[in-house]
């Protein structure tokens, strides 16, 4: 009921999704379900049925590829800190269902509208202003939004059970999901709409009352620009997957105020996820927050500094010295240190044109899965962009730049203009963010009028940018 579109067509029947027959690979990823024995696969099973992740699917339901079945694999990945009450370690299962990922085309859904961390970049906070953020995360959220009943079969361990110990007839059992699997190719795109169609859809309580849905032109995400807070109203929320972020802007004496407190959007999705019956991770809750740490960002409401947490910025670190210290480097090793850097660098996009022989050495096709020799441009981006590392953010109360660039390139070059000069509506903005009234006001009338300085910034994605 949360899904509707395209998408909708593609889940009602999963053969929908499958590739056409030449694109499908001959042989399939080889996943399996990694346990010390049956006993603790038995006992994981039981608890999966418990909590109606998982179904039993009998043999004759399970796809075939080339004569085999499509079967999937699963493991645990420990909690750092995390701890059951018996004081075992707590861990998070992980479905590895690269075999059907394999014969299925990526289902997008609502990928586009995942809001993207760089865009936090066009927001200007001026001199007395604050944000307070609020936020709220949702448990388990991929195992809360439950497929039609035909995708359990393409979604089944590859380990057996005997049936007898859960009152089925004697012999091997298969299970097989019946949520979406985090692994899924087709998993962000589906949860990104199931979360943002309970955000966006009123509902009418048991006693009448009406449920108010967030507003939608206060939405932040990818696919359009960001709402406009100097005539839409001073606050946008966002979803990405299980997590909801508000961020209100106000003035610093009604900040500090309201701090502590549940912002609007937030109590009207509170209701929301209490009619639907829905989980949150109260532990990861923020409330007006003036600084908090959202998806791995830090976001400072005083200083205005939006970048990457310390603690992550140690990991990427430690990867990189682990991967210079190696003269053959595990192109998996090479990958994750590419993706930690990614994320890394959506705090300041201008830096992703700083790794250039590292991408073309961790993508080169001739040498497949075999290690890569780390030499001379590779290994000195490498050390050059770790050093970078504290210039991973944004300032943003940095006033905006006079000068406006707009870059684009192509296979046989690149091409850069900047403007000269500014309009007269444009000499009145700078001067008035960047001077204040009285000294803008003189001038404009023709007192020492400094153009901001002219830098000229190159940006691999943006196309059209300027210095902030």
């Amino acid at each position: 009921r949360h899904i509707s579109g395209d998408l909708r067509w593609y889940l009602e029947d999963p053969r929908r999704c499958l590739l056409p027959e030449g694109e499908r690979p001959e042989v399939l990823p080889r996943a399996r379900v990694h346990c010390e024995d049956d006993s603790e696969w038995t006992a994981t099973v039981r608890l999966l049925l418990e909590r109606r992740v998982v179904e039993f699917v009998p043999d004759e339901r399970i796809p075939r590829h080339r004569g085999k079945r499509v079967l999937q694999g699963a493991f645990l990945v420990l909690k750092p800190g995390k701890f059951l009450p018996d004081g075992r370690p707590s861990g998070r299962l992980i479905m590895d269902v690269r075999a059907t990922n394999a014969l299925m085309r990526v289902l997008e859904g609502d990928m586009d509208k995942l809001p993207l961390p760089s865009q936090f970049m066009s927001i200007i906070l001026p001199d007395g202003v604050l944000w307070m953020i609020s936020g709220e995360d949702l448990t388990s959220c991929f195992y809360l939004c439950r497929l039609p009943p035909s995708w359990s079969d393409w979604f089944v361990f590859e380990k057996t059970v005997e049936g007898s110990l859960f009152g089925l007839a004697p012999g091997p059992w298969r299970v097989g999901a019946v949520v979406v699997p985090m692994g899924f190719s087709g998993a962000t795109g589906i949860v990104q709409m199931w979360h943002r169609d309970v955000a966006l859809k009123p509902q009418v309580a048991e006693d009448g009352t009406v449920l108010e849905a967030l507003p939608s032109d206060r939405e932040f995400r990818r696919d359009r620009p960001r709402p406009d807070l100097e005539s839409g109203g001073p606050s946008m929320w966002s979803i990405y997957l299980d997590d909801f972020s508000d961020i209100v802007f106000a003035a610093w004496d009604v900040a500090l105020a309201l701090s502590g407190q549940a912002s609007e959007s937030q109590e009207k999705l509170r209701r929301l996820y209490a009619f639907h019956r829905l989980p949150t991770n109260s532990g990861k809750a923020l409330q007006s927050a003036i600084s908090a740490e959202r998806l791995g960002y830090s976001l400072d409401g005083i200083s205005g500094w939006f970048g990457i947490l310390n603690v992550r910025a140690a990991k990427i670190l430690t990867l990189a010295l682990e991967v210079l210290r190696m003269t053959r480097v595990p192109v998996l090793a090479l990958q994750v240190h590419l993706g930690q850097t990614g994320h890394a660098l959506q705090t300041r996009r201008a830096l992703w044109s700083y790794y250039h022989h590292v991408y073309r050495l961790a993508d080169d096709q001739r040498l497949g899965l075999r290690p890569r020799e780390l030499r001379g441009e590779a290994r000195r981006e490498i050390v050059g962009l770790m050093c970078l590392l504290p210039q991973m953010g944004t300032d943003l109360r940095t006033p905006v730049d006079g000068c406006v660039t707009a870059s684009d390139a192509c296979e046989t070059g690149l091409g850069v203009s900047r403007t000269v000069d500014l309009s007269e509506f444009g000499r009145s903005t700078v001067l008035t963010q960047t001077l204040g009234g009285d000294m803008a006001t003189q001038a404009l009338e023709g007192g020492p009028f400094s153009c901001a300085l002219k830098v000229v910034l190159i940006s691999v994605f943006d196309g059209i940018g300027g210095l902030r």
